[in-house]
């Protein structure tokens, strides 16, 4: 496994390689994963719940050596084994593409992100070589894998073939039972879970707080789990509303299971997704969902003959599609789940078994074994 990022980096990437390599370990497999040494204050080689992990070193301050870095690692682990597989079509991708062609080893691409943020557009504009790096990945990859539909319809505007993306969605572990009517009548708890970053849209959600009328706002609270560069812009928001009992910031957690047992609904109004992890978690622990009608977001809500659509939102089986995400918008859809609270409890035992039915990681590790033997037969390796 080849990532630009990882433990102790927590996103849905990092996530999701370290579910997939744990049970491939488990299912027999051999499974190292090399990523980039930064933060410095880990080792540089480790076992992370099982999973060998090697970070490779560039001199501090010198971030534009990683990639020669990079390959050398990569060059040098390879050998051992059968296939590459890089999480995120981003610049580690290009550099496994190149030891690839060059030690014929087939390599496997899976996109991390979708629309705006869609990987081979972000490589391109990033870096001085993203254009190569980009037309590289499109002309020697031997197969790119698509966690939704968003993302396979950005590979195939990107040239890609057809035969050459393998749809395989994110999986996550089942962890509780279906949920249970309780007596008295709670707090409704929207939660979020993920990097407080731009693409979010947490702006606009602490705002649809603020927008609700006050008894509603007794009736509910928002708890954002995670930290990143908006953290800031939240607390000001917070501050300027008078939010501090309503919406609470509370960082990075390692329960986050435990968190999500503990809320009432979920809500992702991002601006983009590949195909949310934190999202399928928070389906696996019988939570309805709110999310925004982008990228693979749209692959979550369930929408059966009897969807309703009431143009800025579309009501499924599971939850909310969020036709629009601005503060009005997101907020009209928190006062619909605070006055449909009977619907709660089907809508979230319904996201648990959609996560049964088509995002185990059991099933998507299977999906990787047959891709892996596809691959890596010898008529089909690149030379």
């Amino acid at each position: 496994m080849v990532i630009g990022e990882f433990h102790p980096v927590i996103g849905g990437a990092q996530r999701q390689c370290l579910k997939l390599s744990k049970e491939l370990i488990a299912r027999g497999h051999t499974v190292n994963v090399v990523t980039v040494w930064n933060p410095r204050n880990v080792q540089q080689k480790e076992e992370v719940e099982g999973v060998s992990v090697f970070r490779v070193w560039y001199p501090p301050g010198l971030g534009f050596l990683a990639p020669l870095t990079m390959f050398y690692q990569v060059l040098r682990s390879v050998n051992r084994f059968d296939c590459i597989h890089v999480h995120q079509a981003l610049w580690p991708a290009a550099i496994a593409v190149m030891v690839g062609k060059f030690l014929t080893k087939p390599v496997i691409v899976k996109i991390g992100n979708a629309g705006e943020r869609f990987d081979l557009r972000m490589l391109a504009r990033d870096h001085w070589f993203g254009p190569f790096a980009s037309r590289l990945l499109i002309r020697s990859t031997r197969m790119f894998v698509a966690t939704s539909g968003a993302v396979a319809t950005d590979l195939g505007s990107a040239g890609i073939p057809r035969d050459r993306i393998s749809f395989i969605p994110n999986g996550v572990n089942s962890v509780s039972s279906t949920r249970q009517v309780s007596g008295a009548k709670p707090i409704v708890r929207f939660i979020f879970v993920g990097s407080l970053t731009p693409k979010k849209n947490l702006s606009a959600l602490v705002r649809a707080m603020a927008l609700l009328k006050p008894h509603l706002q007794r009736q509910c609270e928002l708890l954002i789990v995670g930290d990143g560069p908006d953290r800031s812009t939240l607390v000001h928001i917070q501050d300027a509303f008078g939010l501090h009992t309503r919406v609470r910031l509370i960082g990075e957690r390692q329960d986050v299971t435990a968190l999500l047992k503990e809320s009432t609904v979920f809500i992702l109004p991002s601006f983009t997704e590949g195909l949310s992890n934190a999202a399928l978690e928070a389906m696996s622990c019988a939570l309805p969902i709110i999310v925004s009608a982008r990228g693979g977001n749209i692959d979550l809500v369930e929408l059966s003959g009897l969807a309703e659509n009431h143009g800025e939102r579309t009501i499924g089986t599971n939850g909310l599609l969020l036709n629009r995400i601005d503060p009005e918008s997101i907020s009209s859809a928190l006062e619909w789940m605070l006055d449909h609270q009977e619907r709660l409890l089907p809508m979230g035992n319904r996201s648990r078994e959609i996560i049964h039915e088509r995002f185990t990681i059991e099933r998507a590790v299977s999906d990787y074994e047959r891709l892996y033997e596809q691959c890596c037969s010898p008529a089909d390796i690149p030379r």
